[in-house]
């Protein structure tokens, strides 16, 4: 299971801008890493979540102001790995929250379209 974290930190941190870069993209930047699972932003507007091996399910549940846009159950027999496409959802603010064992996480999912669209995970 320690192999699968460090890999899902290195290819995380392998997405980060370089300094020189003109314009910091937000979605390139913006992962979090815990002993169960990992989020993080890419630059084409997914959110990836990958969650390593654990005994039984676990719940992922994507919602925004007026509900829940998705709610499952996975087997984490074998660990996952599930990518959200967020292109096409509207401005606002959402919430993932991934729950492995008696961990559970949320994070807030805030999508602004200015010139550019900018999402941020905090």
């Amino acid at each position: 299971m320690n192999t699968f974290f460090a890999l899902a930190l290195a290819c995380t941190l392998s997405t980060a801008p370089k300094t020189d870069d003109k314009l910091t993209s937000r979605e390139s930047t913006t992962y979090m890493v815990t002993d169960n699972l990992a989020l993080w932003l890419t630059e084409t507007g997914k959110l990836k979540v990958a969650v390593g091996q654990h005994p039984g399910n676990g719940t992922i549940e994507f919602r925004g102001d007026k509900g829940a846009l998705y709610h499952g159950t996975v087997d984490l027999r074998k660990g996952i790995h599930q990518t959200f496409d967020l292109s096409e959802i509207a401005d606002g603010t959402y919430q993932i929250q991934v729950t492995v064992g008696k961990q559970v996480t949320t994070k807030t999912i805030q999508i602004e379209r200015n010139q550019n669209r900018v999402v941020r995970l905090s």
